[in-house]
């Protein structure tokens, strides 16, 4: 089989999110395919590199168990976070006959194909980061923009939650959510003359899977204009009296 080559490919031309790749008892060795330690395929190189396409050639006397072998070692993945159902891989081996080893004739190509059912798996949804937030005291943080996204649900069905480890200083009721679809927001009010730190819990969910984030509002103490209180007295005099 020295010069067979063997190209593995989707039947409907190569996707990158194809990925092929090899388990025991084949190792990859840089170029190299061995069984043993002893190379008997290398990866094809005299041909343009096509990502989501496995090109093989056999090489150092290889037999056809080792041919057999390298076959039944191949696997495949598929990195898309929204697969097919189904792939369909074709298999064209062609034997490389140089007319004078393997008898007179030419090379002779054969194609098989197998169909592989790739199982869905919910990915959690994503949200972007959010900075930490410092603002005085008695006032807001106005709009704080983020973005949430999932793989297989829409944005819009997407539920955003969110909570303060210090309700004394931000009460729950003081997180206001806003926004639709990809783009939402926040707004947190402190408490009325609160002051210190808080860590604001974010987690957006698809209803099965969720994903999280926080940020740390710090809210600085302001020095109050002091009060006076009662400063209008009655005083009552009589006639002759002091």
């Amino acid at each position: 089989y020295n010069g067979a080559t063997l190209t593995v490919i989707r039947q409907t031309g190569p996707f990158p999110e194809d990925v092929f790749g090899f388990i025991s008892p084949v190792v990859v060795n840089g170029v190299n395919l061995e069984i043993g330690g002893v190379s008997k395929a290398v990866f094809d190189t005299s041909l343009p590199s096509v990502p989501g396409a496995l090109m093989i050639r056999f090489a150092n006397n290889p037999q056809a168990n080792d041919v057999n072998t390298i076959l039944r070692s191949i696997n495949y993945a598929n990195s898309s976070d929204n697969p097919p159902s189904s792939v369909q891989i074709d298999y064209q081996f062609d034997d490389g006959n140089d007319g004078i080893v393997q008898g007179s004739g030419t090379a002779l190509p054969t194609v098989e194909s197998v169909t592989v059912t790739i199982i869905p798996q919910n990915d959690p949804p994503t949200i972007s980061h959010i900075p930490d937030k410092t603002i005085n005291e008695n006032t807001g943080t106005g709009l704080i923009s983020f973005t949430v996204g999932d793989a297989e649900t829409s944005a819009a069905s997407l539920t955003v939650s969110a909570s303060s480890l210090n309700p004394t200083l931000v009460p729950e009721a003081n997180i206001v959510r806003a926004g639709s679809g990809a783009d939402r927001t926040l707004s947190i009010t402190p408490a009325t003359n609160a002051s210190g730190t808080t860590t604001i819990l974010v987690i957006v969910s698809d209803g099965s899977a969720s994903k999280d984030t926080n940020f740390v509002v710090t809210v600085n103490a302001v020095d109050d204009a002091p009060t006076a209180t009662n400063l209008t007295q009655i005083m009552t005099y009589s006639e002759g009296g002091s």
